[in-house]
């Protein structure tokens, strides 16, 4: 039990860092630059992870539907993160993370859209309550457009995780995730050529290319501690963590980025923590 509270504990403080290495990284840089650096360094860290355990990347070897279904998820994926980038490039932490935080819950909806997947009423309040309570935690005066890149980016995605499993859950892992990196850095430089740049890094500083890699780190080691954290007396330590996650980043964003959420948005928060409680039963 004490073994799992620590990874439980570890795991929120690599997601938090993470998300604020990510704000830091888009500060002084083009969001579609930082992107790219967020995309070669999941290569990277994919290859070193597969030459550790001998996972096969080869990308060759996936061919078929399950190629269509990677490709199609690949393109979502990466309009997610370049989304995501430019809505923590146009506005705080402590209101764009609480509308990333909601992807699961969007994956759940699809779910039970697409795939007739039935769930009881107490979850329907709770999706309700934290739905209601994260348009409050992200809500601000004045220009909305970083929120409409920010639902984007939760849109996609769920749309990239629900076609990975429906429609390529056959393939490794490993290969899945490189073989969606490798098709969201191509879209990244069309991006770039379509905006008359001819290098793709040239809007990221060295700064915002060291905290991407740091925010990388962060992401791939909470998704190896995660793994380690059981349950306790039967119930599973997951909300807790994306609870404690979301709370702990928009705590963050407001001691190391000078940001304050409003009182609307502390009813958010509330309304969010309603939501997991309820959905606990």
């Amino acid at each position: 039990m004490i073994i799992s509270i620590l990874f439980a504990l570890l795991t929120v403080l690599l997601l938090s860092g993470g998300a604020v290495f990510y704000k830091l990284s888009v500060k002084d840089s083009e969001p579609y630059s930082v992107t790219s650096i967020k995309t070669v360094a999941v290569i990277v860290v994919t290859l070193i992870y597969a030459s550790f355990t001998g996972a096969y990347v080869d990308i060759t070897s996936v061919g078929g539907l399950n190629l269509f279904y990677l490709i199609i998820s690949g393109v979502a994926l990466g309009g997610a993160w370049l989304f995501h980038s430019y809505a923590l490039k146009g506005s705080e932490l402590v209101r764009v993370q609480p509308i990333i935080s909601f992807q699961p819950i969007m994956m759940m909806l699809m779910s039970m859209m697409f795939l007739y997947e039935g769930y009881s009423l107490l979850t329907i309040v709770a999706i309700s309550l934290a739905g209601a309570g994260t348009v409050l935690m992200s809500w601000k005066k004045g220009n909305k457009r970083w929120m409409l890149f920010a639902w984007l980016s939760v849109v996609l995605a769920a749309v990239s995780l629900f076609l990975a499993r429906t429609g390529a859950y056959s393939v490794n892992y490993t290969l899945g995730v490189m073989t969606e990196s490798v098709v969201i850095f191509a879209m990244l430089w069309i991006t770039a050529f379509a905006k008359g740049k001819k290098n793709i890094f040239s809007g990221v500083t060295v700064k915002g290319a060291f905290f991407m890699v740091l925010a990388v780190l962060s992401m791939t080691l909470a998704a190896f501690s995660v793994q380690y954290v059981g349950t306790i007396e039967g119930v599973s330590l997951d909300k807790y963590i994306k609870l404690a996650t979301l709370m702990l980043t928009v705590a963050g964003g407001g001691a190391m980025l000078k940001e304050k959420p409003s009182s609307v948005n502390v009813a958010g928060i509330m309304l969010v923590v309603a939501g997991v409680v309820v959905s606990i039963f």
